[in-house]
């Protein structure tokens, strides 16, 4: 899923859209009120992604309905492709009171075709769908989203090869809250139920994936819609230059690398914190070889830049992770039950890394750039910091925990320390020794055993690095590691 890019665009797309309309004085609408919002949304529409819409094609038509307008608004046509909906996208605006507007019947397009030189890309069709919202223009008082989708498929042709995927029913939830100075804190979340996926691999094998339930999440804390709604002008715009220049251009022009600058900016200034998570329920992945089961996967992901360093956090955990390749017996008791893993990297200031990409922006095509050179520079005056929040690998009979971190100053310049604690480290051999694939391992534990130090019914081990010496539980281990 793309949640996370719908989500961008959807913010700018909304606030944007939602701009230009203001209220009737009078409490039914004129057809001369609906022609003012549709020139105004028309020409906000070619206004945002000139040069590649022509703003006399843009599919926009607003008609008055009672107390408030009807709003229908087509596919807009983009350079090489083909995108073809069996209808427009619709909804009833009305106005409320205090500048708020209500939206209803919002409806999708039930079938949509995206072809390229007659050649289908995507096709999508929804059987059954209901939506409304109720949004504040101005940003000053909250706003709501909420629809229910069902029967959803998805058709797309890929280089790895052509897939279906089918959802029983898809619902969204989303709120926009103010924050000040034109920004606002945003909560989404998605939910399908009855996922599935089929698709047919470049080697001719099938791949089946099926899931009883996908979430996903989206939180933005200080979004900027301004900023989001440059950042896709400016992209429109560059990938016009690009299309109008590709037969003569050698390398990026100057006119294109201001754009590149300008989108740079807009990203730079989107957000202060964005955070999104995404978890399978109840998936199974299957292939022409055997199939695997897993009780939950979820992956969550941070960004953010307290302080002025930006950071980027990641989260992944697996659970009940089940298979029939693995035969019964001893074995079976070696497969993780939950997999946890945390890395985050911070550090760098966010300013520097804004400048060292407008470097590479400017510099792009020329042989004379330095930029591994800048970039390690920058690392020398504000070292990276790869930290370990958590590590949590749970096989039944024993369990490894464990949290670090590490400063980077240079490729040759690190250190830090990490902690590893396991519980059940006896029965792990034991086990290993009954399991003649994973004989193997059993010495490499049998000296980790020696090098931990106990502590209850743990066994730890300290790890630490710096002046290019390993240690560990103060046991130097430095000549055991390979060197250049």
């Amino acid at each position: 899923m793309r949640g996370k890019w719908a989500w961008m665009a959807g913010v700018g797309l909304a606030v944007a859209l939602a701009a230009p309309m203001q209220a009737p004085a009078q409490s039914a609408v004129t057809a001369q009120d609906a022609a003012i919002v549709e020139r105004d949304l028309r020409a906000w529409v070619a206004g945002l992604l000139a040069p590649l819409v022509d703003p006399a094609a843009v599919p926009v038509r607003v008609q008055p309905s009672g107390e408030g307008f009807r709003l229908e608004i087509g596919m807009v046509a983009l350079p090489g492709l083909s995108i073809t909906p069996e209808i427009a996208v619709a909804a009833l605006l009305r106005p409320q009171s205090g500048g708020r507007w209500s939206l209803d019947d919002l409806r999708l397009p039930t079938a949509l075709t995206v072809a390229q030189n007659d050649k289908k890309l995507f096709a999508m069709s929804i059987g059954t769908q209901q939506a409304r919202g109720e949004f504040d223009p101005s940003l000053r008082t909250p706003s709501r989203f909420e629809g229910r989708y069902a029967d959803v498929v998805e058709e797309i042709a890929s280089p790895q090869g052509p897939s279906s995927t089918r959802m029983a029913t898809v619902e969204y939830a989303g709120t926009w809250e103010p924050a000040g100075e034109g920004q606002i804190d945003t909560a989404d979340r998605m939910r399908i139920s009855g996922y599935t996926m089929e698709q047919t691999l470049p080697d001719g094998q099938a791949l089946r994936l099926a899931a009883r339930e996908v979430t996903a999440t989206t939180k933005g804390v200080g979004v900027s819609p301004a900023n989001t709604a440059s950042a896709i002008r400016a992209i429109a715009a560059l990938v016009g230059d690009v299309i109008a220049t590709r037969d003569s251009a050698r390398g990026p022009t100057a006119g294109q690398r201001k754009l590149m600058h300008s989108v740079l900016d807009s990203l730079g200034g989107l957000f202060i914190r964005l955070e999104t998570e995404q978890t399978w329920s109840g998936l199974t992945v299957a292939t022409d070889g055997g199939s695997g089961q897993l009780d939950k996967i979820s992956l969550a992901t941070r960004m953010a830049a307290p302080g002025g360093k930006a950071e980027v956090a990641l989260r992944l955990e697996l659970a009940g992770l089940t298979t029939a390749l693995l035969p019964q017996g001893p074995i079976r008791q070696l497969m993780p039950r939950r997999i946890a893993i945390a890395p985050r990297l911070t550090g760098l200031p966010k300013s520097e890394v804004l400048a060292l990409l407008g470097r590479a922006i400017d510099s792009a095509g020329s042989s004379d750039a330095d930029l591994a050179g800048d970039a390690m520079a920058l690392l020398a005056d504000n070292p990276a910091v790869i930290a370990l929040d958590d590590l949590d690998i749970d096989v039944g009979i024993a369990r490894l925990r464990g949290s670090g971190e590490f400063n980077i100053a240079a490729a040759d310049d690190m250190s830090g320390e990490l902690e590893l604690r396991m519980t059940g480290l006896d029965a792990l051999l034991r086990t290993l020794r009954q399991v003649p694939e994973a004989a193997a391992a059993a010495p490499v534990l049998l000296m980790l055993k020696g090098l931990g130090e106990a502590s209850g019914n743990e066994t730890v081990w300290r790890i630490e690095y710096a002046d290019h010496k390993v240690t560990v539980n103060g046991t130097d281990l430095s000549d055991m590691i390979p060197r250049k």
